[in-house]
Formats: structure tokens, C-alpha cells, sequence
């Protein structure tokens, strides 16, 4: 224990952790090659499992989805899903029976346009990447459980494919969204 103690490996401050957040996004942009064009209130969830590495670092993995729309998209149309698999970073502080912190997110992005006709043709699946970042908080409440709270900014990459009567062609998207975070955690 000396040695590991002398080498910077300190015990952990908790033990790992599985958090549950619904997912709200408040702001952002859906671009399509040119065009581009505000979003929609996205809704969403994000499951994330963390390992702590030292008392102020943790790394662990989330799964998440989002619906979303562009702004000026029918009231009738379908929503639009991306499906997330991450590797997640962050840095935490304890303070007291809170703790702050900054986590990155990166991985693969699953993408599912909605059943709407886009340029009169059908558009495929399509998997590509996400960066995204967040800060936020989380609190004890009781033994090994709490709520946390959090605000971030993420940015999904696909091509799609889209099969039309004259042919297919392939369009470069990207989703920008600004979201608030709000779950509950359990350590283990």
C-alpha cells in the first residue's frame, strides 16, 4: 500500500458508479450540406457506467439516444434518432457530499432519419462519430446514491445515403446540440 500510495495510485474516493439521465436538448444546429437550419427541443437519455482511476479522474463508457428535428421541420413529421456509444473521460472534485465535474464523451454514432421523404428518396442509415463535453454536479443523498445535473455541447458526424428514382447520391450531416442533463447515480 506504501509503495502504491508513493506512486500516485491513491484509493479512490468512491466506488464505480452507474448513472441514468434523461436528456433535454435546448438548443443547436442540423446542418446537410449547405443548408442548415436551427434545432427542435431534442429528448433523450444517457446511461453512463464510470471507473474511478484516482480521486480526481474516473474513465467509463455511456450509452445514449436523442430525437430530434430541425425548427422548421412539419409539426407532423417524424423525429430523427441518434443512437451513441462513448468513451468517457473526466476530472472530479469533491466538495463535501458533492462533487464537480468535466467529462468529455467520443465514439460512434448510429443515425436513423425519420420514415419523411428528403429530396423526393428514401434515406438509409448511417453510422458515423460524436465529440461532445460536459460540466456539471453530482450530490449524495443517501448511502451510494444520488441525483446529478449537468449541461453539454455534442457534435454528431454521418454520411447518409439517399436512394432516389434517378439514382443515390450521399450527403455530409452533422448535429450540433447544446443539452441539459438531469438523473440519478448509484456507486457500487
Amino acid at each position: 500500500m506504501f509503495a502504491a500510495c508513493m506512486l500516485g495510485a491513491l484509493p479512490a474516493a468512491h466506488a464505480d458508479s452507474v448513472s441514468l439521465r434523461g436528456v433535454v436538448g435546448v438548443g443547436g444546429e442540423v446542418e446537410l450540406e449547405d443548408d442548415s437550419a436551427d434545432l427542435d427541443t431534442s429528448l433523450g437519455f444517457d446511461l453512463l457506467f464510470m471507473h474511478d482511476l484516482h480521486r480526481y479522474f474516473a474513465v467509463g463508457g455511456a450509452l445514449g439516444a436523442l430525437w430530434w428535428r430541425g425548427e422548421d421541420a412539419p409539426e407532423d413529421s417524424d423525429r430523427n434518432l441518434l443512437v451513441t456509444a462513448s468513451l468517457r473521460p473526466e476530472g472530479r472534485v469533491d466538495v463535501g457530499r458533492a462533487q464537480v465535474f468535466v467529462g468529455g464523451a467520443f465514439g460512434l454514432t448510429y443515425s436513423s432519419i425519420g420514415e419523411d421523404e428528403f429530396f423526393g428518396g428514401d434515406i438509409d442509415p448511417a453510422f458515423g462519430y460524436h465529440l461532445g463535453v460536459d460540466f456539471g454536479a453530482r450530490l449524495r443523498i443517501g448511502n451510494g446514491a444520488g441525483i446529478e445535473a449537468g449541461v453539454g455541447l455534442v457534435r454528431h458526424s454521418v454520411e447518409h445515403e439517399i436512394d432516389t428514382l434517378i439514382g443515390s447520391t450521399s450527403v455530409d450531416g452533422t448535429v450540433t446540440s447544446v443539452l441539459l442533463e438531469l438523473g440519478g447515480f448509484f456507486e457500487m
